[in-house]
């Protein structure tokens, strides 16, 4: 097994960088069983968190060598973690495991690293590596379990929690907040009439309408069954039935496979953000509205009752 490095050992002085050459670690080079890096290993084992590994690591590093800062980088998740101060001398790795990026990562200091420091990082660095990427598997699980398999939008717990989130954010900054419950109609016919597969292609069709007619900032989820909820964010009443209506239009045009003469239509409830709201009760009455547009005939979008 091997873990791969690009190592550079960069000073500024005014000649300009130093670059190191490109190195590979063997672990079987590497000693893993040395009692340092065994310690430092089973420290790591204890979390699946990426910053808490990094807070370790960088705790370990620093009580074994003279090292100010260390900044850790994995752009593909949007990690950027700073320990430390950052110092005119740098040493730089980019990580890889088994051809899996586990990012970037850069130690500072007030003076040049010499090449038994190096050898010492790159050592600690290898009891690194394993438990970084077992924190990666665990962080994409914790991801996947968010999302909706067969439409590939967030579930019914990813909305519960972005919810909640919203509402405090929305409320701490004084800002508007809308939600949508979209049902579609009559969708038991199309299973019953055309068959399942027929139903999942309705499914996926309806959520790629909602995902393209929000925002980026907006978030849409599967509820369950033939129920879609989109959380608008720094959106009012107003924009969220402007919103509606037009997604309304779009599903009732939408070409669902080679169903002759079956038009597919949805109801929408939507509810603005009232001052004493908290995430059941504007669920409760943007729910409450989806009712009342479905009692009304279906096809249509229908507003929430202010308390």
């Amino acid at each position: 097994m091997t873990l791969h490095t690009s190592r550079t050992n960069r000073s500024d002085y005014p000649q300009g960088i130093i670059p190191m050459p490109r190195r590979q670690l063997h672990f079987a080079e590497q000693s893993l069983s040395d009692h340092g890096v065994y310690a430092l290993n089973n420290r790591l084992q204890t979390s699946l968190e990426v910053d808490e590994l990094i807070k370790i690591f960088t705790a370990e590093v620093q009580s074994e060598s003279a090292v100010n800062g260390v900044l850790y980088q994995e752009p593909a998740h949007g990690i950027d973690i700073e320990i430390g101060t950052q110092c005119r001398h740098t040493l730089s790795y980019t990580l890889v495991l088994f051809d899996q990026s586990l990012g970037n990562i850069r130690f500072f200091r007030t003076s040049p690293f010499s090449e038994s420091e190096c050898q010492k990082l790159e050592r600690m660095l290898t009891a690194l590596v394993y438990p970084l990427r077992n924190a990666f598997k665990y962080m994409q699980a914790i991801q996947s379990s968010f999302i909706d398999g067969l439409t590939g939008v967030k579930n019914r717990a990813a909305f519960d929690n972005a919810l909640h989130r919203e509402i405090e954010l929305a409320q701490r900054q004084g800002t508007e907040l809308s939600i949508v419950v979209l049902d579609v109609d009559h969708f038991k016919k199309v299973n019953d009439n055309y068959g399942h597969a027929a139903g999942d292609q309705v499914l996926i069709k309806i959520a790629k309408t909602l995902e393209a007619s929000v925002r980026r900032s907006d978030m849409v989820f599967r509820y369950g069954g033939e129920e879609f909820v989109a959380i608008l964010s720094y959106t009012s009443e107003e924009g969220a039935k402007l919103l509606s209506n037009r997604v309304r239009e779009q599903i009732s045009e939408l070409d669902v496979l080679e169903i002759d003469g079956h038009r597919v239509t949805a109801s929408i409830g939507i509810a603005a953000m009232g001052e004493h709201d908290d995430a059941a009760s504007i669920f409760k009455r943007c729910d409450a509205a989806l009712y009342r547009a479905k009692h009304l005939g279906r096809n249509r979008v229908v507003s929430a009752e202010t308390d």
